[in-house]
């Protein structure tokens, strides 16, 4: 697969423009994603979702996005105590933030099993 180097977007192997900004490819953009296919067989989605509702993060630690499973742990364990402080808005914190790992998971799971770019969290680029 092809990313063209203008707009980032993902093109076919044998594309000679970009199918999103019309950019020419030259011999040396062969660009491709490198990720193991028999990896991506192995992970399930359901699976990841599951760890993830059960500790924060942890269907990304599954996936093998070690970065983004240690800032979801965090930021989660922190929420989850701040509810025996603040009451029930903490636990409205906790759950809106357990709905963005949820969102995360899934995310990385399809980078996972389509060999797509990893996408930012938050703005930052982990697990490159």
């Amino acid at each position: 697969m092809k990313i063209c180097q203008n707009c980032k977007q993902y093109n076919t192997d044998d594309s000679v423009t970009c199918k999103l900004c019309g950019y020419t490819f030259k011999e040396s953009d062969k660009t491709q994603i490198k990720r193991d296919s028999t990896k991506a067989k192995e992970k399930n989605l359901t699976l990841a979702l599951l760890l993830s509702l059960i500790i924060p993060g942890l269907g990304n630690y599954y996936q093998e996005f070690k970065q983004r499973f240690i800032v979801e742990f965090i930021v989660g364990a922190i929420l989850f105590v701040s509810y025996f402080f603040i009451g029930e808005y903490g636990l409205v914190l906790y759950l809106l933030w357990e709905t963005l790992i949820l969102i995360d998971t899934y995310q990385c799971n399809i980078v996972v099993t389509e060999g797509r770019e990893i996408p930012t969290f938050f703005k930052m680029k982990l697990d490159q």
